[in-house]
């Protein structure tokens, strides 16, 4: 019975302590006071949840955007299993090179059959077990 006089009461002193600001929000006012900590909703701006309007489509359209930067770069030099680097798009080459044999089943690399892939995307999807879905 004792024990829950003391729980009580220390709930009691928090309940009535004077409210003080946590770090987080002295860091924001002092450090972003133009911008707030809150979670962003997912959505394209004509309120519809990316999670509607997404589609394999949409991803190959970004994807071919954000790489056309890099059309005219010079070519990675290097194959990466039976995959000429050189015919690939610069970033996925680049990371093939960088991480490629750090992909898939690193216990059994050749568990993998990669022969009918030219992309990196078919090859994660190798990886995966998908579809072009």
């Amino acid at each position: 019975m004792l024990k829950n006089s003391y729980i009580i009461l220390a709930l009691f002193l928090v309940a009535c302590a004077p409210k003080s600001e946590t770090l987080l929000s002295k860091w924001e006012k002092k450090s972003l006071p133009e911008v707030s900590l809150q979670r962003k909703l997912a959505s394209d701006g004509n309120n519809k949840c990316l999670q509607d309007v997404f589609s394999v489509e949409v991803l190959k359209n970004q994807i071919a955007e954000l790489e056309r930067p890099y059309a005219d770069s010079k070519r990675v030099p290097g194959r990466w299993r039976h995959i000429d680097l050189a015919t690939l798009p610069v970033p996925q080459a680049n990371f093939l090179k960088n991480y490629g044999y750090s992909i898939g089943n690193l216990t059994q690399p050749d568990s993998i059959d990669y022969s009918g892939c030219d992309s990196l995307p078919c090859i994660f999807n190798k990886i995966y077990g998908r579809g072009d879905e």
